[in-house]
């Protein structure tokens, strides 16, 4: 775990914060903006960024706690740093996820070119990115998944599918439409 400020570790300062407010992704939303920005610029000059887990908020992945608190800015900081972009979150949210939950066509794109895995389920539903991006009616997301292999025959909780989630018809028809086209190849 680092230590900095006063042998204060970066992860108690977030799980202080984290008792204030009940939610890891809300304490990084409400620090100061400057203040978050100096702790990750502290954990990458330490080589620390996927050293959040030894603490009492379980799991803490402040990169996906930064695409959910929109600090994209830090995202990218730590993805550039060698942040585990495949590591999920306290509540089993991976980036990937993160990303396509807000609607952040950028950020999808980087970390599909970081690998990141496109088909992860995210618990308990075991919705992948595709059925996020599906539901939000995110167009452009969904086709950056698809042309990156996102299976579109995934089944999460209860046969869910990226095609039953879909925001609207003009999904539902991008979707199947690709599925048809996918198949004659």
């Amino acid at each position: 775990m680092s230590k900095i400020f006063n042998n204060i570790s970066v992860s108690q300062l977030i799980y202080d914060e984290y008792n204030k407010i009940s939610n890891c992704t809300n304490a990084i939303a409400n620090l100061d903006k400057e203040y978050i920005d100096s702790l990750v610029d502290r954990l990458i000059e330490q080589r620390q960024v996927n050293n959040l887990s030894e603490n009492r908020c379980d799991n803490l992945n402040l990169l996906s706690a930064s695409i959910m608190a929109k600090h994209y800015d830090i995202a990218d900081k730590l993805i550039e740093a060698g942040a585990d972009i495949n590591t999920e979150n306290w509540t089993h949210i991976s980036p990937l996820h993160a990303a396509c939950m807000n609607n952040n066509y950028n950020l999808t794109c980087r970390l599909i070119e970081y690998k990141a895995d496109i088909n992860a389920p995210l618990y308990p539903f075991r919705a992948t990115c595709l059925m996020v991006a599906s539901a939000n009616g995110n167009e452009d997301i969904i086709r950056i998944l698809l042309e990156n292999k996102a299976d579109i025959n995934l089944k999460g909780k209860g046969g869910i599918t990226a095609v039953s989630m879909a925001k609207d018809d003009d999904i539902r028809k991008l979707l199947l439409e690709y599925d048809i086209n996918n198949k004659k190849n």
